[in-house]
């Protein structure tokens, strides 16, 4: 999936690496843990 560096879940998994965790606050104000599992470099042109 690609996300926005701008939405919530983004600016919390911005600059995270693999294996890492983070919380983040949805819009509807409900708190998640999510887990890092992998990071790819977004491609445009993909």
């Amino acid at each position: 999936d690609v996300y926005s560096e701008s939405s919530p879940l983004g600016k919390s998994i911005l600059g995270r690496k693999s294996g890492e965790s983070t919380t983040y606050t949805a819009p509807n104000g409900k708190t998640f843990e999510v887990e890092i599992l992998e990071v790819t470099p977004f491609d445009a042109s993909l």
